[in-house]
């Protein structure tokens, strides 16, 4: 992190009460400003080209969705599945398939380390008379429909390989096959049933417990495309080899751990943290055989708490941390290269959220939701390190993207505050870092909490107020409400505390056909 650099003020017709996404290009060179009738394009290298996306009459229904797919193409998706590529250095759009709805993510993907001189693909799931299909496109100025496949089943995720060879479809927990490997190219390779075989061997199980253990649950690549992992309803894990998908190992969250029977360096280690009466944490190693603390199932009838709540691989794919619903206090770490459990940490209240860091694949960060950074290195053998935030309300904490040449830096917030934290020091190259900033920014320095002493000061009467600046922000909203009436073609009330608004003095003509269009 460094110095707070001057801001840019950019004039926008959407109010900030209709803006409902914020997207950014993935050379952070774009903006992409998003309401239900208008999508606003800011260009923070030229602020006077601007370009700006108009629903028109509604005729597809309002915007859903706006992404960035390419260096200057946007894909903007409408509520009833409308999709469109838009060229924004000419203005051309291309019309797609209607984009698949009832997904639990995003029905369409970009294909990571596309081949060098050939335009980034778009893979796409659509619904039409009843049948998947998954259409492959390319985008930007050589947009071309590549292929248009046929899936079977009612399919709600598509995901990537990271070296962008694969793609995977899976399915509705009842649909078989359920899991559908594809290639880049978008020709079918291997399917699964999402079949537990360990129900062959139990032929005594309940007709309700079986179906918990068809379909898979969420798919999982690992950063080095060498392991899919994929988690069941029956709360199990498979990791499968990427070159044949063939199995590599099942993994399965007992609720007794015991490796008794190895010797005492070979054992995972189990950290159990405890909380003093003082507010004092720290952990206990504790002895195998060990039982996790089982958490309260809220629905009893379905078997939601079965599944694995969590699975996130490390930044190089060499570990996967783990979590299972019914243990929510539990993380499990699993070496990829052993296959066998690496670590077990139980925390003193239920985990919120796993973070690898972005850069050591060594160190995992864990939230508990009480306002905490818990920081474990998987090779030593210390226990995890606590780390307070010191904010109020509920605190939400992430990994600050830093590159490697700095020590890691954790960022916490809050609606209305932030704190960075160094868990190993602050880096003694952050000041020269600094230095070859912007000179213009030159003795601009931030204090954390100055802000909020200020604002204490002046609302009890020991610091006047700043100078107002030439336009205040409540000068700023009136400015935008007026220019959004100059535009407002609908039918408007009385307001109170402003007067009467203006009169339209021209009448839009409204095309009741398909408008929207391009500035």
């Amino acid at each position: 992190m460094h110095s707070p650099r001057k801001c840019v003020d950019f004039n926008s017709r959407i109010l900030v009460k209709d803006v409902t996404n914020l997207k950014w290009s993935a050379d952070s060179s774009r903006l992409a400003i998003v309401s239900s009738r208008l999508v606003d394009v800011l260009d923070l290298e030229d602020v006077d080209r601007r370009i700006r996306l108009d629903n028109g009459s509604g005729g597809l229904g309002s915007f859903r969705s706006a992404d960035f797919v390419g260096a200057d193409t946007l894909l903007t998706i409408w509520e009833f599945g409308n999709a469109r590529l838009w060229d924004l250095q000419t203005g051309k759009c291309v019309d797609l398939p209607d984009v698949k709805t009832f997904t639990t993510m995003p029905a369409w993907q970009v294909r990571p380390n596309a081949a060098k001189g050939l335009p980034p693909m778009l893979a796409m799931l659509s619904r039409q008379s009843g049948e998947d299909t998954l259409a492959m496109q390319f985008v930007g100025s050589q947009a071309a429909s590549v292929s248009a496949t046929k899936v079977p089943g009612d399919n709600r995720t598509i995901s990537w390989s990271p070296d962008g060879r694969w793609l995977a479809l899976n399915g509705t927990p009842y649909t078989s096959p359920c899991l559908h490997i594809y290639t880049a190219d978008g020709h079918h390779y291997k399917s699964f049933d999402g079949h537990d075989r360990t129900i062959d061997r139990e032929p005594n199980r309940k007709q309700e417990d079986r179906l918990g253990v068809i379909g898979v649950k969420e798919v999982v690549w690992s950063p080095n495309s060498q392991v899919l992992a994929l988690s069941r309803y029956n709360g199990s894990l498979s990791l499968l080899n990427t070159r044949t998908f063939g199995s590599l190992a099942d993994i399965e969250h007992f609720t007794t751990i015991n490796q008794s029977n190895l010797a005492v360096e070979d054992q995972a280690p189990i950290y159990e943290e405890s909380v003093a009466a003082s507010g004092d944490r720290s952990y206990v190693r504790a002895a195998h055989p060990f039982l996790p603390p089982r958490s309260e199932n809220k629905d009893k009838q379905g078997v939601s708490d079965q599944v694995v709540a969590e699975m996130k691989f490390s930044c190089d794919g060499s570990y996967l941390a783990t979590r299972d619903a019914r243990m929510q206090s539990t993380v499990w770490i699993w070496s990829v290269a052993t296959l066998s459990a690496r670590a077990v940490l139980i925390q003193h209240g239920n985990v919120r959220r796993l973070h690898w860091h972005i850069t050591d694949p060594e160190v995992l960060m864990i939230d508990c939701g009480e306002g905490i950074a818990y920081t474990y290195h998987v090779s030593a053998s210390e226990p995890p390190q606590p780390h307070h935030v010191s904010l109020p309300g509920n605190v939400s904490i992430s990994w600050s993207p830093l590159s490697a040449d700095f020590k890691p830096a954790i960022l916490a917030t809050t609606r209305s505050a932030f704190r960075v934290l160094y868990p190993d020091g602050r880096d003694e190259n952050f000041e020269a870092y600094e230095a070859r900033q912007d000179p213009a920014d030159a003795g601009v320095s931030f204090e954390e909490g100055a802000s909020e002493d200020s604002l204490m000061e002046m609302l009890s009467g020991r610091k006047p107020l700043p100078p107002l600046p030439d336009d205040s922000y409540t000068r700023r909203i009136d400015i935008e409400v007026e220019e959004e009436d100059e535009y407002d073609t609908s039918a408007r009330l009385d307001d109170t505390f402003r007067g009467k608004r203006k009169e339209t003095m021209e009448s839009i003509e409204i095309d009741p056909l398909d408008d929207s269009q391009i500035f």
